[in-house]
Parts: structure tokens; sequence; C-alpha cells
């Protein structure tokens, strides 16, 4: 792969072309590094248009262009962008591309329950803390949900609130809605919703 030439400007030709197509413009213009190029601004004393510069621009409004002051550097050169661009990659499409799942026969402490979809028998890997997969039974997981907090089952699965709450939407469980828990304490006799 060839390396890029170092770009160089005079500082009033940097300065015009950030008042007239701003800074990530100039950056994306020459394929140089955003961040560093504002570090060089300052460094060279060159003013970048302020806050809301471009959309008062835009709309009609008056706006006031910073003057260039003198600076001893008369020329500069631009940060080239030799970071890697990012590459997508799709995630693998069956759960055996994945990992491994924890076997049935395995202790319970591993938390291996399969997944029973309505229409199909299918199991969806969640990964825990520990970088390991569980799977999760819908009716065992929907009994769990409403026999304690999802705190609680969260805890036993060995992931945050959240995940169980993200499982338990995709494999469609409804889960108790806020205050339920406090109600049940208080002894009040609430329905469940049905799976």
């Amino acid at each position: 792969m060839a390396e890029e030439q170092a770009i160089n400007l005079t500082r009033e030709q940097l300065y015009n072309e950030i008042w007239e197509i701003s800074v990530a413009g100039v950056a994306k213009k020459y394929n140089a590094d955003y961040n560093e190029l504002l570090k060089l601004c300052k460094e060279v004393d060159i003013p970048i248009p302020p806050s809301g510069y471009w959309i008062k621009l835009k709309f009609g409004k008056l706006v006031e262009q910073i003057p260039l002051q003198e600076y001893p550097i008369i020329e500069v050169t631009l940060p080239t962008n030799n970071k890697p661009k990012r590459i997508r990659t799709t995630a693998p499409k069956s759960v055996e591309e994945r990992s491994p799942l924890i076997q049935e026969d395995e202790p319970k402490e591993q938390l291996a329950i399969e997944v029973e979809n309505n229409q199909q028998e299918s199991q969806s890997p969640y990964r825990t803390v520990s970088g390991e997969y569980n799977t999760y039974n819908r009716e065992n997981l929907y009994k769990e949900v409403w026999e304690r907090p999802v705190v609680k089952v969260a805890e036993q699965y060995g992931v945050s609130d959240v995940a169980i709450h993200k499982i338990c939407k995709a494999l469609n469980i409804p889960t108790p809605p806020l205050g339920y828990w406090a109600k049940v304490r208080a002894g009040a006799k609430i329905k469940q919703t049905p799976s």
C-alpha cells in the first residue's frame, strides 16, 4: 500500500478553506484526521467557526468571520489520516457457528435450558458476563420472572436485569409491570399476564 504524501498549505489557504467548507469538510477533502486538524489550528492560531455558525449561515442570519491574525509560521502540514477504516463483519447465522452450547446433562449451575418457541424449537444463546452462553426455556423463564423479581432471576443466570428483559422481549414473555413486587409485598392479589 502506497504511503500518502503530506499536504502542505499556507496558513491563509487553510484558514480560507475552513471558513468556506468547515474543519470537517477540510479533513474529509484532504483525508486528514479531524482531531489532529483541530489541534493544528489551535497551535498555529487559525480561528475556526464557532458553534452555530453554519446553521446561522444556512438560514441567512448575520454571521461574523473571525479574522486571521499575524503568526510567524506561514506554511502548515496537514495531519494525515492513517487510521484503518472500519470493516463490518456479519454475525454468524446459525447457533452452531457461534459457539458450542452448554449441554443439558451438565449441572444446573451451568444454567443451560433449551428455548422453545411457539412455532418451532430453536435455541437462542445469550452471552453471560463470563463470556459463556446461556440458553433459555421459554416456559421456565416465564415462571421464574413471575415468581421473583427480574433482578434476582438475572443473578441466577449471571447476566444483568436488562439482559433478562431483552431476552423476555425476544421470546415474547410478558414481565411484571413496574410496582408489581411492591403490591405483592403489600398483600395485593394481582393477576399474572398469561404467556
